[in-house]
């Protein structure tokens, strides 16, 4: 795939190739950073087939393929199962799970933003001092039974 047009849209998809987040990329890119537009901008079918290009390119300049990669990580699990570590044996698991996309580090945004959560601060303030009221009785308590018996 060639260089994408638009000139915004290759650097975008250039600093998400490199690892850089959506909302980084986007600003990167020359945009005013918007994680709405950022997302969005992401799921191009343009810019999705470009950063896979630009990340495949990478990946065979430095030689690791998911098969190379693939190989070493149960290597790793290999010797961990052996000296008996299994946080080790955990993590190069969940590297090779995380690596033929079997786990997917990330959250998507619905777009959806639900305003029914009411804060009232005077609510708050009431609960912060009921509770350090709490706290402070319960620590007078501990005071007093801490001193001696006065006999």
């Amino acid at each position: 795939m060639p260089v994408l047009k638009n000139s915004r849209h290759e650097k975008f998809a250039q600093a998400l190739a490199t690892g850089m987040s959506q909302f980084g990329a986007h600003k990167e890119a020359g945009y005013i950073p918007r994680e709405d537009a950022a997302s969005r901008l992401s799921r191009n079918v343009k810019v999705r087939a470009r950063v896979c290009e630009l990340q495949n390119r990478g990946a065979k300049q430095t030689g690791s393929t998911i098969v190379s990669c693939t190989e070493r990580l149960r290597k790793a699990y290999d010797l961990a199962v052996e000296t008996k570590n299994p946080s080790a044996a955990v993590a190069a698991t969940m590297g090779e799970a995380k690596l033929n996309g079997l786990v997917v580090d990330k959250k998507q945004h619905s777009g959806e933003v639900s305003h029914h959560h009411h804060v009232d601060p005077a609510k708050i303030a009431s609960d912060i001092e009921s509770k350090l009221a709490g706290l402070a009785a319960n620590g007078a308590q501990t005071e007093v039974s801490k001193e001696p018996d006065a006999q």
